[in-house]
């Protein structure tokens, strides 16, 4: 077994000036200086709290010009780390990046690793694996907004095997199960790409199979204007709210500091606004659900909600709407009907998004006639139990990988065991 090595971040990066640095002060990198084509700066949504590596899309641009004044440039194979906002997030930039050079926003800290030392894959697994997360988190120097400073990133931890093959081992290993969970993501977005085409066929477009299994729409069917809508819709539908159409069960949901989650760690998922936040020993609440973020980031890129399709027992924090569909509805019906909703409609505040309760429930929506909802139902209920079910695997995968991570990287078992 190679010999197990503990160090500082800091002395892992490459021995030359810049090679650990923080980002530019704020008013030098402002929207002001944004432009549609140049250097892409990474941000915030470029980077995420699971192992995705690297979202490659979504920047904004500053000029080459800029980008020489700010001099906080990343390249290929240099980690990232939040350091203000979603503490905790670390990102590697792909040797297949889309561009040839980025540069850090005032949010974000840039290293570069010394590869003879430590194989950067294996840096990159280990920054963002759980104990590290929380290592982050219990760093955050922020009152409003969290922080972490240049100092205590520089300071940060890590072990590593002496051997590099061996490093590499471990990384290979940790990426056989990154790949299956890749696999599984892209079968399940094929299957919800499958139920979007039939809802939007349906219920969008009109074209559902009328009396006689024609497309409704494109078979001359009738459409009257809705002034509530401001739109048409079938002549013999009706409209209704997202109010009548669930149940909000949000005065059960309970938050967690994150002392109180390390004292709980379980097999049950802990629900924030967007995703899975940790596993707790006990459950709050045991069914089916929609979770519509309430505060924080409140829509995905197209401007919609950011919807969470959840199944059996569970804890819930007070950033997610809790909905459960009325009678009628089935949860994948539910949310297919909320993921268009035009946030900007419903959301409070300019700065810090909020979508509250009285917002999101007065919203006004066509109401679907219980014959096509059956119909729908019955034909989408077969992709709802497989969705589950992969998620279901991606979540066991998750845990292995989680737990993997330590006894390899701890030196408690080498890849040979």
């Amino acid at each position: 077994m190679s010999k197990i090595i503990t160090s500082k971040l800091e002395n892992i990066c490459i021995k030359e000036k810049g090679s650990l640095i923080s980002g530019p002060f704020g008013s030098n990198i402002s929207s002001k200086y944004f432009v549609d084509k140049g250097v892409p700066v990474i941000r915030g949504n470029n980077l995420n709290l699971s192992y995705e590596k690297f979202n490659d899309e979504g920047f904004v641009f500053v000029t080459k010009e800029k980008a020489d004044e700010l001099n906080c440039y990343a390249y290929s194979d240099d980690l990232i780390f939040t350091a203000a906002g979603t503490i905790g997030q670390v990102g590697l930039i792909p040797r297949d990046s889309k561009y040839k050079e980025y540069v850090i926003s005032n949010k974000q800290i840039r290293a570069r690793i010394n590869q003879s030392l430590v194989d950067v894959k294996y840096a990159y697994y280990w920054f963002c694996s759980p104990w590290m997360k929380k290592c982050l988190m219990n760093n955050n120097k922020g009152s409003t907004v969290p922080l972490l400073t240049l100092g205590e990133v520089r300071d940060l931890q890590i072990s590593y095997p002496e051997s590099l093959e061996a490093q590499k081992k471990i990384v290979e290993c940790v990426e056989c199960v990154s790949q299956k969970i890749e696999l599984n993501n892209r079968i399940y977005d094929n299957l919800y790409k499958q139920v979007c085409s039939i809802y939007d066929y349906w219920f969008t477009q009109y074209d559902y199979p009328n009396e006689e299994r024609k497309p409704y729409k494109a078979s001359g069917g009738k459409l009257i204007y809705s002034e509530s809508l401001g739109k048409s819709i079938p002549a013999t539908w009706n409209t209704t709210t997202v109010g009548e159409i669930t149940t909000c069960l949000d005065s059960e949901r309970i938050p967690l500091s994150a002392n109180e989650r390390l004292s709980m760690q379980g097999a049950y998922p802990y629900y924030g606004a967007t995703e899975i936040m940790d596993y707790v020993n006990k459950y709050i609440f045991d069914g089916d659900y929609i979770l519509l973020a309430e505060d924080g980031s409140v829509m995905d890129k197209n401007g919609h909600p950011v919807l969470q399709r959840i199944h059996g027992k569970c804890w819930i924090n007070n950033h997610a709407h809790v909905l459960k569909p009325a009678s009628g509805y089935s949860c994948l019906l539910l949310q297919m009907i909320l993921k268009d909703i035009p946030v900007v409609k419903i959301k409070t505040g300019s700065i810090q998004y909020k979508i509250n309760q009285e917002n999101m429930n007065s919203f006004v929506l066509p109401e679907i006639p219980s014959s096509l909802r059956e119909k729908f139902i019955s034909i989408t209920e077969p992709l709802d139990i497989k969705m589950l079910a992969i998620r279901s695997e991606i979540d066991q995968l998750n845990k292995l990988r989680d737990w993997l991570l330590p006894i390899f990287m701890n030196g408690q078992a080498s890849i040979s065991e």
